[in-house]
């Protein structure tokens, strides 16, 4: 499956409002990890917070773009 049929998969996917207090940390890392793979990456990110859930950090994969990198992980590429 490549990207493009995977996103269309999901175009009708909505972020509706749930009960869970971490919902909105979660949709931040889908999306940069979305951005990751578009840019030609591994769709991969990390999001870190603080005790009180707010993003102190966050980076996406760029192993291979924008140069090949194998040390860039989403933890490290900030």
């Amino acid at each position: 499956m490549l990207l493009r049929d995977l996103e269309a998969s999901f175009a009708h996917v909505t972020a509706e409002r749930t009960h869970h207090k971490d919902q909105d940390l979660g949709i931040v890392a889908c999306a940069e990890a979305l951005e990751a793979a578009r840019a030609g990456n591994y769709g991969v990110d990390s999001v870190l917070v603080d005790p009180q859930g707010e993003i102190v950090e966050q980076g996406r994969n760029a192993v291979f773009f924008p140069h090949f990198r194998s040390d860039l992980h989403a933890e490290w590429s900030q």
